[in-house]
């Protein structure tokens, strides 16, 4: 595993001053050290050093682009950040467009990979979240594809696929949450009825662990156990890669 990928999917506005303010403030006094970043920037290379005392700069930088700047640790366990604000709501129509993404190294260990993900979630308000190795984030929604343009000629595109959250849910993972939305969409009762390791009430929502650790359960066994999750909660109501097709082979 190179990574967790720990992401939500919200309509709040993440580019409000108010939400930076909150957000960054409540990440340095309710989370221990070892998950504090240390630099900031309004775009790569994050470089800028972000320590308690100039927190209010970071925080203007913030508001002023009217988007999530990019967070970063550069000492162990390692992680980078990056958000898009639900203004643009209006631009692609979805019914979530704000996501934050946290990258961490896996060597934080789950323990810590959840308090960040509990963390997100009740800053946030999500619809959706997951957890996932960077290899199974990979495997589920990269696809490659030819398009080929009306003119002629033809180009190799890299995409992810299947992550919007709306007609269907991303997936299943090794940790997922479900929103108020979500669980309209699915049924509590249905989530609730699961035989997992975990079912956990964050906010107005539930997270289930499919397993209890994401590093020591082998990918095939683990995309099994999810599968028997889609299958119990519905399997028209998640992103299936296999059913995909590029936007010229319809």
């Amino acid at each position: 595993m190179k990574s967790y990928v720990i992401e939500v999917k919200t309509a709040v506005d993440m580019g409000s001053e108010q939400f930076a303010t909150s957000f960054l403030h409540d990440w340095f006094n309710q989370l221990p050290p070892r998950l504090h970043p240390n630099r900031y920037d309004k775009g790569e290379p994050v470089r800028k050093s972000l320590q308690p005392e100039n927190l209010e700069t970071a925080t203007k930088a913030w508001s002023d682009l009217k988007f999530p700047i990019l967070l970063k640790r550069t000492t162990k366990p390692r992680f980078q950040t990056s958000g898009s604000a639900s203004s643009k709501k209006g631009i692609n129509n979805r019914l979530f467009p704000g996501e934050y993404t946290v990258w961490l190294d896996t060597n934080a260990g789950d323990e810590l990979a959840l308090l960040l993900f509990r963390f997100l979630i009740n800053h946030c308000n999500p619809a959706f979240g997951a957890i996932a190795c960077y290899e199974d984030k990979r495997n589920k929604h990269f696809v490659t594809y030819r398009e080929t343009y009306p003119g002629g000629g033809s180009a190799q595109v890299e995409q992810y696929v299947g992550l919007g959250v709306g007609e269907t849910l991303p997936g299943i993972y090794w940790a997922t949450y479900f929103g108020p939305w979500a669980l309209g969409k699915i049924g509590r009762e249905k989530v609730l009825g699961l035989k997992v390791p975990n079912i956990e009430s964050i906010g107005d929502g539930l997270m289930i662990l499919a397993y209890d650790e994401l590093s020591e359960i082998d990918p095939v066994k683990a995309h099994a156990v999810e599968d028997q999750i889609v299958q119990s909660l519905g399997k028209a109501n998640f992103f299936d890669k296999s059913k995909w097709r590029p936007p010229n082979k319809k």
